[in-house]
């Protein structure tokens, strides 16, 4: 529960940090940023890695991103059970992982999150949970996302 707790706060800030923090400027290339945490339980043997994968219209968006995730990694870190396993930024990613970005089914549960007028997208996928688990993560992180959408924020789980 603590770790659902951490992920909905984490996931929620780092939304509302990156919609804040990025520029309007588009160039026409896709840049992609992926960030993945070990999150771990000391009551459960398993772990849990989320997968965060965000895509936006703007070549130097992902020098940005990268710097934006490395100051919500300090907070991370600073959590016995959360350990960033991955930080990368690229112009392509594996289309198993471009599909989500258009919606399209996957063999886990996956939240999608897009703003059409910024040209922004993310999409956050959880590995190591139940399908029960990942639909519940899934809603929370919804409900976190979509709260008082002054950012006209549409998001789903799929």
């Amino acid at each position: 529960m603590k770790n659902i707790i951490f992920v909905v706060a984490f996931v929620t800030t780092a939304v509302w940090g990156y919609q804040s923090k990025i520029g309007n400027a588009k160039t026409g290339i896709d840049a992609y940023s992926e960030v993945r945490f070990k999150l771990s339980n000391e009551l459960s043997s398993r772990e849990i890695e989320l997968v965060v994968f965000v895509k936006r219209d703007t070549r130097d968006s992902c020098e940005e991103m990268k710097s934006w995730v490395s100051e919500a990694i300090i907070q991370c870190t600073d959590l016995a059970d959360c350990q960033v396993i991955k930080n990368t930024c690229a112009f392509d990613i594996p289309n198993r992982y471009m599909k989500m970005f258009k919606g399209q089914p996957a063999r886990t549960t996956y939240l999608r999150a897009t703003n059409e007028s910024l040209d922004r997208s993310l999409v956050l996928l959880f590995w190591g949970l139940n399908d029960a688990e990942a639909d519940q993560w899934c809603s929370d992180l919804y409900d976190k996302i979509t709260v008082n959408n002054k950012r006209r924020i549409s998001a789903q789980c799929l």
